[in-house]
């Protein structure tokens, strides 16, 4: 066994270890606060208020993750700590926000605002936890690493020598297959981003299905134009590892325009929630 896999079980240990700790935390917490909630409901009080009070500093905490993330010089838990932490906890808010809601309908637009901002955060760190984990050993295995800033400007270079190959070849050999390809199908693949659904289901369909259109072409042209059409495939598989890198890397960034967003309004619109209950709620 190599020195760099035995250096690595230990962290890998440590890390199962860690995970199975807050996992077994968190289910107890679950479990707790169900038997809590469920006691609540035998007395005829008022069960939502034990899954309320606890759901909104959860909710409260969460939030305080990206603020962490700004202030990291701050003497305070490690960011890898506050990831787990935030992880866990927003396993365990699912499960009050369920105990919380039961099977009820939100009624009035203040509850039907706050239901759907703490859903849709709460899907959209779920998903969040399933790309952070899936994307980067994807792109670790496709291609070299490259900024998503620049994949637009890679992207018009190659156009650029795609077009600059197929003037040249249209210019000194007395035929039209080459432009014929560039308008039929390489104009529009090089002109940005393609095929995002394919890269994300794994397919390499596409090109495959354009690198065949090279193949029965490459049979009919003369050595010069064999020469420019291996070029033009070289391009096309630098670009469609350039577009799996684009929308991959889209989704490590983008997502988190979405959770954020409604993190920050579900915390909000939980504060206002509780001051209008016991305001006019009646509840004492």
């Amino acid at each position: 066994m190599s020195a760099a896999v035995e250096r690595r079980r230990p962290g890998a240990a440590r890390l199962l270890r860690r995970r199975v700790v807050a996992s077994f935390l968190c289910a107890t917490a679950a479990v707790l606060l169900y038997a809590m909630h469920s006691a609540w409901s035998l007395t005829l009080a008022h069960p939502m208020l034990v899954t309320g009070w606890v759901l909104l500093p959860a909710v409260l905490l969460l939030t305080l993750y990206n603020l962490r993330k700004k202030v990291d010089f701050l003497p305070a838990f490690a960011s890898s700590t506050w990831l787990q932490i935030h992880l866990y906890l927003g396993y365990f808010s699912i499960v009050a926000f369920a105990l919380h809601v039961g099977l009820r309908r939100p009624s009035g637009l203040l509850e039907s605002v706050l239901y759907a901002c703490f859903a849709g955060a709460a899907f959209s760190g779920v998903f969040g936890i399933y790309v952070t984990r899936l994307v980067p050993p994807r792109l670790a295995n496709r291609g070299e690493e490259v900024i998503f800033e620049r994949i637009p400007a890679l992207i018009r270079r190659l156009r650029a020598e795609v077009q600059d190959l197929v003037l040249v070849a249209a210019r000194e050999v007395d035929s039209t297959a080459l432009p014929d390809l560039y308008l039929r199908s390489l104009h529009d693949f090089f002109s940005g981003p393609r095929n995002r659904w394919a890269h994300l289901r794994e397919s390499r369909g596409p090109l495959r299905r354009l690198l065949r259109e090279f193949e029965d072409l490459e049979r009919f042209l003369g050595s010069e134009e064999k020469q420019t059409l291996a070029r033009l495939g070289e391009c096309v598989r630098a670009k469609d590892d350039l577009d799996y890198h684009y929308v991959h890397q889209a989704l490590l960034k983008y997502w988190l325009f979405v959770h954020i967003p409604l993190a920050y309004g579900a915390a909000l619109l939980g504060v206002l929630h509780v001051a209008l209950v016991y305001a006019y709620g009646g509840v004492r």
